[in-house]
């Protein structure tokens, strides 16, 4: 859906969405093969993104 580049140790931010945990095994496993990745998985999102304010 979306990546960011970003400052600090981590590098790219992307945000997948997925029908099953399988689905991220078949990107991860891709992309292992030229980079180093670390997962988080979002459980809740109690403040849903919003625009700015004008």
């Amino acid at each position: 859906m979306e990546c960011d580049r970003v400052t600090g140790e981590d590098c790219f931010y992307g945000r997948l969405c997925l029908r099953d945990i399988h689905e991220l095994d078949d990107i991860l496993m891709n992309i292992n093969e030229i980079a180093e990745t670390s997962t988080s998985i979002v459980k809740a999102t109690p403040i849903k993104r919003r625009a700015a304010p004008v």
